[in-house]
């Protein structure tokens, strides 16, 4: 079985220069649940290469989660962090589901990236699961039918967690997601939420990035 997750490239938000990137945490939370099963998994992003870590997402580096911590101790898992193959290089039909975890970053290029549409609609078309969490819903953002629908319309997806508002004109992704018709479910803050329609699994934060994996291990094991 094969598993992509595609994570932002974004290293710091347009005008502020404040750090952003994706979520440690989040991304090792995919990461394990997918290589404890065996399956061989991929990272792509935007630009390919290494990933910045969004400090805003992930544990503290002075006290880190169990899952960070064994990311740290994993030369594998450090390695492919550091080397994700550009989205334009990656071929859908390939994979048999995909994680998209939470990150800051992801505002500022999932949301617009043309190859991560064109991956994600793909995936979508063909009835291959996908997870999303956090700031990952960005990705779904523009993604939209042949006839010019919003794809996440009549859709239950989580409401992200965060949802104040962001600087550097970002949107404030629940308020986005609920104007392209979406319809958002929440959960309690700072907890684990995950809903799932369809092939959509959607996690409200960091936090549900376990569960969301889970379910996406699940689902591709049907």
């Amino acid at each position: 079985m094969r598993q992509l997750i595609m994570i932002t490239s974004a290293d710091q938000m347009p005008s502020t220069g404040a750090r952003t990137g994706v979520s440690l945490d989040s991304f090792a939370c995919g990461y394990f649940a997918a290589t404890d099963m065996g399956f061989d998994v991929t990272i792509c992003s935007p630009s390919g290469g290494a990933a910045a870590i969004d400090p805003q997402t992930s544990s503290d580096r002075q006290s880190p989660t169990p899952i960070a911590r064994r990311f740290n101790g994993d030369r594998r898992a450090r390695e492919i962090f550091s080397d994700a193959l550009p989205v334009a290089e990656i071929c859908p039909s390939d994979f048999s589901g995909a994680y998209v975890p939470d990150g800051l970053g992801a505002l500022f290029d999932l949301a617009k990236n043309p190859d991560a549409q064109r991956l994600l609609t793909w995936l979508h078309d063909a009835g291959r699961p996908c997870a999303l969490v956090g700031f990952g819903l960005a990705a779904l953002l523009e993604l939209v039918t042949p006839g010019g629908r919003p794809l996440v319309a009549g859709r239950r997806l989580t409401r992200p967690d965060k949802a104040e508002a962001l600087p550097d004109g970002a949107p404030r992704l629940d308020q986005a997601l609920a104007q392209l018709g979406a319809c958002l479910v929440a959960g309690p803050a700072n907890v684990s939420h995950v809903v799932r329609d369809g092939t959509w699994i959607t996690g409200q934060n960091a936090a549900s990035s376990e569960s969301a994996a889970r379910a996406l291990i699940r689902a591709l094991a049907r």
